[in-house]
C-alpha cells in the first residue's frame, strides 16, 4: 500500500501535468471541458492518440478565473469505443499518454519526437516531492528563511517543479531547502588573471569581499594575487571531477580551500543561500536543472544585474513617492572565473537583503510563492496569518505596493522586471499596508522605445545586448509574470474557492491598473493598458511545451489564458470555459 506521502506526491504531480496540458494544449484546441456530475465538477480531456476515441477524466474543485483548478482525484482513462472501459492512471502512465498525445498534434499530422529528458524530469520531480512530504519541514510562519524553506509543492503550472537532476540522493537530502538544508560554502582561490569581478561604487560595503564576509559570517583569508570565490559545495565537487580544473590545481592557479565560514540556509531557488542575520545573500551557480534551466550565473547576466541596480538607485526617490511600501533588493557585487566552456560555472552574485530585517521573525517578509503558490499548504498558511475579513484590504495594499511600482518602472522608466511569486516577498503583519520586496535583477530588461537610450552609452555592448528587449516581447513576459503568475494566483489563493470574493479581488486589480493608466502621461501606457483590461485573454509561458521541445527559457512559447482583469469587471458566474482568443494575435501558440 502506498504511503500518505506517496499518494500526495502522485496526486499533485498528476495535477501539474494535467494543469499544463489543459492550459497549453487542451484549451487552445477546445479539447478540455468541465461537466457537472451530481454537484461534482469533472474535467474531461479529449485525447488524439492513434485515432482512437479516448478521454481523461478527473474530479476537480476550486475553479479559478485564470483557468486553474484543484484536482480531487487521480485521472481515469475512458475508452469511448470498444469495451467502453474506465481505469485509473498513475503518474508514469499519465505522462506517457499526455506526451504521446502532444507528439501526435504536430503540424502536418507527423508525430514529432519529444525531448526524452521530460519524462525523466517528471519522474524525478514526483520522487523528490514524495521525499519532501515524507519529512515535513514547514517553517513558513517562522520568518523569512523559514518561508524560503517551505515551498513544498513548487510551481503549479510546470510539469516537473521539484526535479533536480544532477544531485545524488545524498545531495538531495543535504542541499534541498524543503528538507532544512544548511551547509558551509567552499572557498576557491583563483589567480586574479583568471577572474572577473565588479561592485557598485557608491558604498565601500558593496565590494564583493565585504559582501561575502558578511554572508558567510567569517573573514576571507588573504592570498596575494588571488581572488576568493565562495562556491556551493555541490559545484566544488563538480569542479574536482573536471580534468581542466585539476590541471589548474596542479599548477597552483586555483586552490580549493574547502568549507569556510558559518552555515548558510538554502533558499527556495535551491542555489541562493543566506545566513540568519546577514545583510547579504549569495546567489551561487549550480549545474543542476531546476524547472527549465541549469542554474548558472553568466558574467554578462551578472553585469546586467549590477547595471540595473545602478539605475534603480537613481530611481529610488521617485519610487518612494509612487509606492512607499515597495522595496527593491539590489544586486551589488559579483565575482566569477572568466568564461571557460569546459568548466562548471563559478559565478556568484551578492544581493542586499538588509531591508528585510525586522524586529521579530513574524514581521520579516515571506516569499510569496510559499503563501500563494503552494497548493493546500499555502491556503493553510494564509488561514493562520490572514483572517478572511482582512483579505480584501490586504490584497488592495498588495496591489498598491507591487503593481503600481512595476507599471511605473515599465512605462515611465523602461525597466521590465519579472515579479512572479518566486521573486516577490511580502510582509503579513500590518495587513492593510503590506510591504513588498522585489528581487532578481539579472532577469530584468530594458524596454526598447521607452528606456532613455542616452543612458545606454556607457554600458558594455555585451551587457546592452543582454538588456535590450523589444516592447511587445517585454510586455508579454511582464504581463505573464505580474498578472498571470502573481496577481491572479494571489487572488485565487485568498479567495480559496469563493467565486464572489475572487471576482471582487479581480475588480480591485483592474481598478488599480485603470487608475495608473489614467494618471500616466505615457500614450503607450494608455493604449497597452486599455488592451490589457479589455482583452479576453492574457499571455502565459508554456512550460510543458518549453521542456517537451527543449526551448531555451527566454525563447519559451506563450499560450492564451482567461483574463481575470476583464472577468473581474463583469458579475458573471465562475464557470471555467475554453477560450481561443489571444491577448494579441501573435501572442498565443497553439499546437496544431
Amino acid at each position: 500500500m502506498m504511503s500518505v506521502a506517496a499518494r500526495l506526491a502522485e496526486l499533485h504531480s498528476a495535477e501539474n501535468l494535467v494543469t499544463c496540458w489543459v492550459r497549453e494544449v487542451g484549451r487552445p484546441a477546445d479539447d478540455a471541458r468541465f461537466v457537472a456530475i451530481d454537484a461534482v465538477h469533472e474535467l474531461r480531456l479529449r485525447l488524439r492518440v492513434h485515432g482512437r476515441r479516448r478521454e481523461l477524466r478527473v474530479h476537480v474543485a476550486r475553479p479559478t478565473l485564470i483557468g486553474g483548478f484543484t484536482m480531487t482525484s487521480m485521472p481515469r482513462l475512458a475508452m469511448l469505443d470498444g469495451d467502453m472501459s474506465i481505469r485509473p492512471l498513475d503518474v508514469q502512465e499519465l505522462t506517457e499518454i499526455l506526451l504521446d498525445d502532444l507528439a501526435q498534434r504536430q503540424e502536418g499530422g507527423q508525430k514529432k519526437t519529444l525531448h526524452p529528458e521530460l519524462a525523466t524530469l517528471v519522474a524525478d520531480s514526483r520522487k523528490m516531492l514524495e521525499r519532501i512530504l515524507a519529512a515535513p519541514h514547514d517553517q513558513a510562519d517562522a520568518g523569512m528563511l523559514g518561508a524560503e524553506q517551505s515551498l513544498i509543492f513548487g510551481h503549479p503550472t510546470h510539469p516537473s517543479p521539484k526535479s533536480r537532476l544532477g544531485f545524488t540522493p545524498a545531495e538531495l537530502d543535504r542541499y534541498s531547502p524543503e528538507l532544512g538544508a544548511r551547509f558551509r560554502l567552499h572557498l576557491v582561490s583563483a589567480r586574479r588573471e583568471l577572474t572577473i569581478d565588479e561592485s557598485l561604487e557608491s558604498r565601500a560595503t558593496s565590494s564583493f569581499d565585504a559582501c561575502a564576509e558578511d554572508a558567510i559570517g567569517a573573514p576571507l583569508p588573504h592570498r596575494d594575487g588571488h581572488v576568493l570565490i565562495p562556491v556551493h559545495p555541490f559545484q566544488a565537487r563538480k569542479l574536482r571531477e573536471t580534468p581542466e580544473f585539476r590541471l589548474l590545481l596542479d599548477r597552483g592557479d586555483l586552490v580549493d580551500l574547502g568549507p569556510h565560514g558559518e552555515e548558510v540556509w538554502a533558499c527556495s531557488s535551491v542555489r541562493t543561500v543566506q545566513r540568519p542575520g546577514a545583510s547579504f545573500a549569495l546567489k551561487t551557480s549550480l549545474d543542476v536543472r531546476v524547472t527549465n534551466c541549469l542554474r548558472r550565473n553568466a558574467v554578462h547576466e551578472m553585469q546586467s544585474a549590477l547595471q540595473v541596480a545602478r539605475w534603480m538607485r537613481a530611481e529610488s526617490a521617485r519610487l518612494r513617492v509612487v509606492a512607499p511600501n515597495f522595496t527593491a533588493l539590489d544586486e551589488v557585487a559579483f565575482v566569477s572565473l572568466l568564461a571557460r566552456d569546459e568548466f562548471p560555472s563559478l559565478g556568484v552574485l551578492a544581493r542586499d537583503v538588509s531591508p528585510c530585517r525586522a524586529a521579530s521573525p513574524a514581521e520579516e517578509p515571506k516569499v510569496a510563492a510559499a503563501l500563494f503558490g503552494d497548493r493546500h499548504l499555502g491556503r493553510e498558511r494564509i488561514a493562520r496569518l490572514l483572517p478572511k475579513a482582512a483579505r480584501a484590504r490586504f490584497f488592495r495594499g498588495y496591489l498598491e505596493a507591487l503593481v503600481v511600482p512595476a507599471l511605473h518602472l515599465f512605462f515611465e522608466v523602461g525597466l521590465m522586471f519579472e515579479p512572479h511569486l518566486q521573486n516577490v516577498l511580502v510582509t503579513m503583519t500590518g495587513t492593510d499596508a503590506p510591504r513588498v520586496f522585489l528581487r532578481d535583477f539579472d532577469n530584468a530588461k530594458v524596454v526598447e522605445g521607452i528606456f532613455d537610450e542616452a543612458r545606454m552609452t556607457s554600458v558594455l555592448p555585451t551587457v546592452a545586448a543582454e538588456l535590450r528587449t523589444p516592447l511587445e516581447a517585454a510586455f508579454d513576459r511582464f504581463v505573464y509574470c505580474l498578472f498571470v503568475n502573481d496577481v491572479a494566483e494571489v487572488a485565487a489563493a485568498l479567495a480559496d474557492g469563493d467565486g464572489t470574493l475572487e471576482r471582487a479581488l479581480a475588480r480591485d486589480a483592474a481598478e488599480v491598473v485603470a487608475s495608473f493608466r489614467d494618471r500616466s502621461g505615457n500614450p503607450r501606457a494608455k493604449t497597452m493598458l486599455d488592451a490589457l483590461l479589455s482583452s479576453r485573454t492574457l499571455p502565459a509561458k508554456a512550460n510543458l511545451l518549453t521542456r517537451a521541445f527543449k526551448h531555451k527559457d527566454r525563447e519559451a512559447p506563450f499560450v492564451a489564458v482567461p483574463n481575470p482583469l476583464r472577468e473581474g469587471l463583469r458579475p458573471t458566474v465562475v464557470t471555467p470555459t475554453p477560450t481561443r482568443a489571444t491577448f494579441r494575435e501573435d501572442s498565443g501558440q497553439r499546437p496544431s
